[in-house]
């Protein structure tokens, strides 16, 4: 969201809970409650893009070599690439929401 932010425009992210549940996680993970709606929350795609410590992430792959790149630009300056075939980026994908769903882990 934070690099579709970053090409497109947008301000805010909107998710609506599905039930308290996952209010409480979004919550937990710096989202605010909408006025008068308590599953619908709301984070600045500022916020988020702070949250992960990149002013932006760019992807991309190439069909020739089949490894996708995956550049993360920090606030000061600094560049973090990240390059693996479709399986190793896919290992990184599901540790991370591995990470994301284990309880008590930000």
């Amino acid at each position: 969201i934070v690099n579709a932010a970053n090409v497109g425009g947008g301000r805010l992210i909107v998710v609506d809970a599905i039930d308290d549940v996952a209010a409480k996680f979004y919550r937990y993970h710096d989202f605010q409650s909408v006025k008068g709606n308590p599953n619908r929350l709301v984070m600045k795609v500022s916020t988020a893009r702070q949250a992960l410590g990149a002013t932006s992430v760019r992807v991309t792959s190439d069909r020739s070599t089949q490894l996708t790149s995956i550049v993360l630009e920090l606030p000061d300056g600094r560049s973090v690439p990240i390059v693996g075939s479709r399986a190793e980026i896919s290992a990184i994908a599901n540790r991370l929401e591995a990470a994301a769903d284990s309880p008590g882990t930000r």
